[in-house]
């Protein structure tokens, strides 16, 4: 556990909301699981709200910093495939993306498309255009690959096995086979 209170809230706050959802978490339970008080929310972040913006924010540009590293040493493909990876191995940023684009306040959807979709919309469009030209179709095909991720993150192993009957490792293995050679692959 980090000794900096402000990265404890930030730590303690993104693993509730993406288990729980914006409405399902206190400030009083974000305060708990980081071991700090009330007061330092408000003191580090202003609000619960902004506190929860600034999650969205930071697992976003975890997400993007991953990436554009292997966009620039392995290519476009490995882009494609830590994506997956990423979304099946840390479903957090997908979660919160989620939570906001499900909330009845349109700001926090603004904020949503604005602040995560957006920046990773136009990352992965960069990456598909190094691949070759993103045409309309490819737009789609990718938009596609997204959602099937998506549905991915949101399963749990055992549903997942339940529905390819097979093992989680055997399954991951022929759903990306299928995923890239379907959306992807030309």
């Amino acid at each position: 556990m980090s000794d900096d209170p402000a990265t404890r809230i930030q730590d303690a706050a993104t693993s509730l909301f993406a288990h729980h959802g914006f409405e399902g978490v206190s400030v009083r339970d974000i305060a708990a699981k980081a071991g700090v008080t009330v007061g330092s929310i408000n003191y580090y972040y202003g609000s619960k709200d902004a506190l929860y913006q600034e999650c969205g924010r930071r697992l976003t540009q975890r997400y993007l910093e991953e990436a554009r590293g292997l966009l620039e040493r392995e290519g476009p493909r490995a882009v494609l495939e830590h994506y997956v990876d990423f979304a099946v191995r840390d479903p957090k940023l997908i979660q919160v993306w989620l939570d906001l684009q499900g909330a009845r306040d349109s700001e926090k959807r603004g904020f949503s498309n604005r602040e995560i979709m957006e920046p990773i919309k136009v990352f992965l469009i960069d990456a598909l255009g190094r691949a070759g030209e993103a045409t309309p179709e490819r737009k789609l095909r990718m938009l596609c690959f997204v959602g099937a991720v998506i549905l991915r993150s949101m399963l749990t192993d055992e549903q997942f096995e339940m529905l390819t009957g097979d093992s989680v490792e055997r399954g991951d293995e022929i759903w990306k086979k299928v995923l890239f050679s379907r959306l992807i692959d030309e």
